[in-house]
């Protein structure tokens, strides 16, 4: 990212709840106007890193710095950090304005500052007309928004958000990204977002950190998060997945996958952005639109693709597509999402046919889910 600069580093964060390691040595950087994801499933310690950022909760070990300073143990009320609830914890007593002014009032502001930046904060969330509503009579996103501009309006240097959109519905989900990101773009401010959505992060994000048990399985962009995972986890967690396990072996120059009996090309490009080897254990991961089908006899052997006979067995109209389940003579199943659905789709259930990927288009990570090598036998087992 052009001109991006520091302004949160979290260093050798530790913290842990009874035997239960919330955050195990995490070190993450966050700049300034980014609008950041920590991306992982339930009880993988994204919300107590985001507590710790608040102050609401102390790392056993380690250190968090905004803009250099160590505010490791700064109490929350002292830190230039908002939070926005999930439950939005608006006083249902006051209304929209009064909600929205609470925290200036608290500060002490002058009367005047305060009204120029409520009714700011108002047209900002495009609400300037419910100010003197209560927050019982809005509807779930309206509230949210209100919640939003209580958080904003203080000039925060950085805003939390825990699952800001998980009690809308999914219209309205949709509908607040858009303005979630349309709102982080004009006030300029970090914004720093717990989520367990996927599709939520890579359409918000800047940047997202992948969690699991406590540690960082990989941060990157959305793009590099789907295209270039770090590891088998990172992969299957963002998007759907084709996954083929394995080891490798360099013929003639050439690398391949073997799995039992069958032999898959794989890129010499990726072998390297791992650091693989002959005899390595690795995983092929292929995007479901990266996958063809055709019919079996269609397809001429070519050394930059990957092909195999399988029976259709499921299809799916998604209006945009067709999802098809394919299944091979071993068992084995692929994913393949065809776009462009006009009319009905050429194939029907139980018609044998090619399906494949080009080289190019599969995705090569260790097989173990952290990214080693040469896990256990047991790993590359359980993906056959």
């Amino acid at each position: 990212m052009n001109g991006w600069r520091e302004l949160i580093r979290i260093e050798n964060v530790t913290k842990r709840f009874g035997s239960t390691v919330a955050a195990d040595h995490i070190t993450l950087s966050i700049g300034e106007g980014e609008f950041f994801a920590l991306l992982g499933p339930s009880g993988c310690g994204k919300t107590t890193l985001l507590r710790m950022l608040a102050g609401f909760e102390t790392p056993d070990s380690g250190c968090i710095f905004l803009d250099g300073k160590d505010l490791t143990a700064v109490r929350p009320w002292k830190r230039p950090v908002n939070m926005m609830f999930q439950s939005y914890a608006l006083f249902p007593h006051m209304n929209v304005y009064d909600n929205i002014a609470y925290g200036l009032r608290q500060e002490g502001l002058p009367a005047a500052e305060i009204d120029r930046r409520v009714r700011n904060a108002l047209e900002l969330i495009g609400l300037p007309d419910l100010a003197k509503r209560k927050p019982g009579s809005l509807s779930g996103g309206q509230k949210q928004r209100v919640a939003l501009a209580r958080a904003i309006v203080k000039q925060p240097r950085v805003l939390l958000l825990d699952e800001p959109l998980a009690a809308l519905d999914r219209k309205l989900r949709v509908e607040m990204r858009l303005e979630l990101k349309r709102l982080q773009s004009e006030v300029g401010i970090a914004f720093v977002f717990v989520t367990h959505d996927q599709e939520e992060a890579l359409t918000m994000a800047d940047r997202a950190a992948v969690m699991k048990d406590g540690r960082i399985m990989q941060v990157g962009t959305p793009e590099e998060l789907y295209t270039r995972p770090a590891n088998l986890y990172v992969a299957q967690f963002i998007g759907e997945a084709n996954v083929i396990g394995g080891r490798l072996e360099c013929i003639e120059s050439e690398w391949l996958l073997r799995q039992d009996t069958h032999l898959f090309r794989v890129s010499g490009a990726e072998v390297r952005r791992h650091g693989l080897m002959q005899g390595s254990l690795a995983a092929i991961v292929v995007r479901p639109e990266r996958m063809f089908i055709a019919s079996a006899s269609s397809v001429a052997e070519r050394k930059d693709y990957n092909g195999l006979s399988a029976r259709v067995i499921e299809i799916a109209y998604l209006g945009s597509a067709y999802n098809f389940v394919v299944q091979t003579d071993e068992g084995r199943r692929f994913f393949v999402q065809v776009q462009g659905a006009e009319g009905s789709p050429s194939y029907r259930v139980g018609d044998v046919v090619m399906v494949g990927w080009g080289v190019e288009q599969g995705i090569l990570v260790p097989m173990d889910e952290f990214g080693n090598t040469n896990p256990p036998e047991g790993i590359a087992n359980k993906l056959r």
